[in-house]
């Protein structure tokens, strides 16, 4: 007899003030103290609204791995656009 295959519980809910948290702890994207390259407010909680359910568990520490495994091209990109 098969076990029951348990559903998982919902999905947590992504708040734009913990996301915003996760990528403040990366100082190196910051332009200036105070100064941040992304949204944030009602802005940021319409994008974090495009992520799909089953991919917010853990959302903010895949986060926080792409942009370590990705800082250099991304430092490269935040220059550029400060040099625009």
């Amino acid at each position: 007899m098969e076990e029951p295959v348990e559903e998982p519980g919902p999905a947590p809910a992504l708040e734009a003030k913990d996301v915003l948290a996760a990528a403040e702890r990366f100082p190196w994207a910051l332009a200036a103290p105070g100064t941040r390259h992304w949204p944030d407010g009602e802005l940021l909680d319409v994008a974090l609204s495009a992520v799909r359910t089953e991919e917010r568990q853990g959302y903010i520490e895949h986060l926080e791995a792409f942009v370590e495994q990705h800082r250099a091209r991304l430092e490269e990109r935040l220059r550029a656009k400060l040099a625009a």
